[in-house]
């Protein structure tokens, strides 16, 4: 089994745990960066499949969720700054694999749509998007450009939806 193989066997694993409510969010997180450390898997600089672009995407967004709850664990001025530094720089790599995830696929499949939010700075901003032929992979975005190239691509439909990860992305660590 490869280290790719391990890894998203086991982030399945800790899906289906946090899905069936065994674990709560700040450990599902634990878990997924465990596994990252554990495998020890570096985001990959060569991106020429599908699967190394979704393993960035999550390899990004574990990392800026890591960064944002260090940020949130923190009274220092210093010390926030520095995590939303990294948590900022985090998102901007996601978003880049986010793309290269949607341009491997050529857009075929996907289903995006505004989720409903509790957190009022992402309000009309944070959008789902859906792999309807990848196991329903379910991915997060606030870029304008993704969007745009969403909506040029006819993929994204302009409503508020519940999300299908409601409690997750309303969970506040």
């Amino acid at each position: 089994m490869t280290k790719f193989e391990m890894y998203f066997s086991y982030r399945r694993n800790i899906i289906a745990l946090y899905g069936n409510k065994k674990i709560k969010k700040k450990l599902y997180l634990f878990k997924i960066l465990d596994a990252i450390f554990m495998i020890s898997i570096e985001p990959i600089k060569k991106v020429d499949t599908f699967e190394k672009a979704l393993f960035n995407y999550q390899y990004y967004k574990a990392m800026a969720e890591d960064a944002e709850n260090d940020k949130l664990n923190h009274k220092d001025e210093e010390h926030i700054l520095v995590c939303k530094k990294q948590e900022d720089y985090y998102i901007s790599q996601r978003e880049i694999a986010l793309e290269y995830v949607l341009d491997f696929i050529n857009y075929s499949g996907v289903k995006a749509y505004f989720v409903k939010i509790r957190r009022k700075e992402l309000k009309n901003k944070l959008f789902e998007i859906v792999l309807e032929n990848n196991d329903n992979s379910i991915m997060h975005s606030v870029s304008e450009e993704t969007l745009n190239k969403l909506k040029e691509k006819g993929c994204f439909i302009d409503e508020v939806r519940e999300s299908l990860v409601q409690d997750y992305i309303n969970k506040i660590y």
